[in-house]
């Protein structure tokens, strides 16, 4: 079959350089536009946490532009719609689809000028998602967590690694912001010399009327250093003196945005051999894939609003169109893969359902406008 051909898709023609110009162009000033009001809002929500520990203004700023790989990430399905609409409602509006729809060119047709624009999207969405979003966001977290938490912290496939003072911690499992598990830490001396080792089955933090609080670690094995020996007790509990808060755990938590495909996909390994929860990360992983598809998706459904009564309906009324039906695909999208997490429905039902729902709203369109 000619489709199973990579020279099919990517044999492009005059016509096909000439409508993915201004569908590139539609989508990137869309984009742009997209992005800079999403970054105003995002910055505006940081500025509550301003004056906290280090965290300042310009950490604010650096923590909010690390993030615009993500906000282009989330939003190019909604401005290759906006943006395809833009860009053949130009060329309608100025009789130039309507001659080339005169010389022979199909719907059919005009939707494959468009897919192949789209696979230059598609890649683009993927590589963003793949390499530039993990590395970013990894970045502005590891900001912005050491601005607030004041303490060096590193995550690793070891898991977190942690300084507070004199100690280093690694923890091997959150269970929830309140109870942590399969913890280590490492205490030094003041002339940097290893001073105890504790091994943790689990710590839970504890609220007391006093007002004192901390983690109350369990099941400890401990090992101290001496000069010329080692000492090994067994203890059922101890009082920790980190200064790690339950809100800090969240902060310290691997956010699946930060991790490529592959490393995800080791990452829920990990978790479900702990016996862990992995669904929010199974559901981040599908989603890979499903966000590059509803790029395909958003240019395809802007096809219909194009081929018929082109002349009569104006620019600016399609764009509305546009950013009405882009807006409700991004909600839905978004409310579904919450309403995923709570109810646990299966990942590829989370990922995959609003786009599948909108692909087969864009052909009932077009078969409609075709007939």
């Amino acid at each position: 079959m000619k489709f199973a051909d990579p020279r099919f898709w990517f044999r492009l023609t005059l016509l096909d350089r000439y409508i993915g110009h201004f569908i590139l162009l539609g989508v990137g000033v869309t984009l742009l536009a997209l992005v800079a009001v999403f970054f105003f809002i995002n910055f505006a929500g940081e500025v509550g946490d301003i004056g906290r520990g280090t965290y300042g203004l310009g950490t604010a700023l650096l923590y909010t532009t690390l993030g615009v790989p993500n906000l282009i990430y989330e939003l190019l399905p909604l401005a290759s719609l906006i943006g395809a609409l833009y860009a053949l409602g130009h060329l309608a509006a100025g009789s130039e689809l309507t001659v080339m729809r005169s010389t022979g060119l199909s719907v059919p047709r005009l939707v494959l000028s468009v897919l192949r624009t789209g696979l230059l999207l598609f890649a683009a969405a993927a590589v963003v998602g793949e390499w530039v979003m993990p590395w970013a966001e990894k970045q502005g977290s590891s900001v912005r967590s050491e601005a607030l938490l004041e303490v060096t912290y590193d995550v690793t496939e070891s898991g977190i690694w942690l300084r507070d003072g004199n100690e280093f911690v690694r923890i091997r499992k959150i269970m929830n912001e309140r109870k942590l598990g399969n913890i280590q830490v490492y205490r030094f001396a003041e002339n940097h010399e290893p001073n105890v080792l504790q091994i943790v089955k689990e710590a839970d933090f504890v609220d007391e009327q006093a007002g004192l609080s901390g983690w109350e670690l369990r099941d400890i094995d401990e090992l101290r250093f001496a000069e010329d020996k080692t000492e090994r007790a067994q203890k059922s509990a101890e009082r920790s003196r980190s200064q790690v808060q339950p809100q800090h755990v969240q902060l310290l938590a691997v956010q699946p945005e930060e991790l490529s495909t592959l490393e995800l996909y080791r990452y829920i390994d990990f978790l479900e051999r702990s016996g862990q929860d992995a669904q929010h990360h199974q559901q981040v992983f599908l989603e890979r894939f499903a966000q590059p598809i509803s790029v395909l998706i958003m240019l395809v459904l802007a096809v219909p609003f194009v081929t018929r009564s082109s002349r009569s309906v104006p620019v600016g009324h399609r764009i509305f169109v546009g950013v009405m039906i882009g807006i409700v695909f991004y909600l839905f999208d978004k409310t579904f893969d919450h309403m995923g997490l709570v109810y646990h429905f299966h990942p590829i039902f989370s990922a995959f359902t609003i786009p599948l729902i909108f692909l087969l709203i864009g052909v009932g369109l077009g078969l409609r406008r075709a007939a």
